[in-house]
């Protein structure tokens, strides 16, 4: 299971906006490839999923009986696990890791979700 060290991954990643030097930014990102690595620290970490889920549809027009649409839409998404319990799963698409702030809260019903799988960077 890969997860990321949050507070490392955002010291490295304030580094490199701060240099100019290729060089630099090659150390920080195969710095930043260490992080993401399983089992490298035991400080809170964030896992990255690719949830697939079936969600409702509905049509706003008038129509027959007989041609009603029986499908539900099938979604795919993928972010970073912000909350989870027994119902439900909550995928984030940003974090600020200076204000722990999360942005683009999506919960989706643990019924409705097919499968998961742990995206490895």
């Amino acid at each position: 299971m890969n997860l990321i060290d949050r507070k490392d991954l955002y010291k490295l990643g304030k580094k490199l906006i701060l240099v100019e030097d290729k060089g630099e930014i090659q150390a920080a990102l195969l710095a930043m490839k260490k992080i993401i690595e399983p089992g490298t620290s035991d400080s809170e970490t964030i896992k990255i999923e690719l949830v697939y889920w079936v969600d409702s549809r509905s049509h706003d027009k008038w129509t027959q009986k007989d041609e009603i649409d029986l499908e539900v839409s099938a979604i795919r998404t993928i972010g970073f696990i912000a909350a989870e319990n027994e119902n439900v799963l909550c995928v984030v698409s940003s974090i600020d890791e200076s204000t722990d702030q999360v942005l683009g809260i999506l919960c989706i019903p643990k019924v409705a979700i097919v499968s998961r799988k742990e995206v490895i960077l």
